[in-house]
């Protein structure tokens, strides 16, 4: 890789091209509901986040990185995908017609990207896990038809 620099550069672009590669595995698969691709999607993405989380704390140099045009452009297409997922979501009667689907990539990415990489504080009364929880079932409570979030909470 040549420096230390390079190396991170390396790993945060192969871990964003996991997720694009992971995602979109999971919108193309016949085998799930929407709902369990919705809750797949989620798992993958924090997943790769927190794998990120260490790396991009320790070098100064990964937000420079994480904005690069390569990065954003990844980026991009992640929320292409999550967009996609959405509207077919919107579609098939599982969110509701009012949500603006434009905007659930970046409520779901943003969201995602925060808490994972958020540290816990000692005196925080829950783990880290129980706020992403609780946090992507707020947001999906806000944007899945009834039927659809039942079948979320069970799954």
């Amino acid at each position: 890789y040549g420096s230390k620099e390079n190396l991170l550069e390396a790993i945060i672009f192969s871990s964003m091209e996991k997720i694009l590669e992971d995602i979109t595995n999971i919108f193309l698969s016949d085998d799930h509901t929407i709902v369990e691709k919705i809750f797949f999607a989620i798992k993958k993405l924090y997943t790769q986040y927190s794998n990120m989380e260490t790396p991009t704390r320790s070098d100064p140099n990964a937000a420079r990185i994480i904005f690069s045009p390569e990065c954003i452009f990844l980026t991009d297409q992640i929320q292409d995908v999550i967009q996609k997922l959405a509207k077919e979501g919107q579609e098939q009667g599982f969110i509701k017609k009012h949500i603006k689907i434009e905007m659930v990539p970046y409520v779901f990415l943003n969201s995602i990207r925060g808490l994972s990489t958020w540290v816990k504080p000692e005196s925080f009364p829950f783990s880290k896990l129980e706020l992403m929880k609780n946090s992507i079932e707020i947001i999906l409570d806000g944007i899945l038809t009834p039927k659809a979030m039942e079948e979320y909470l069970n799954s």
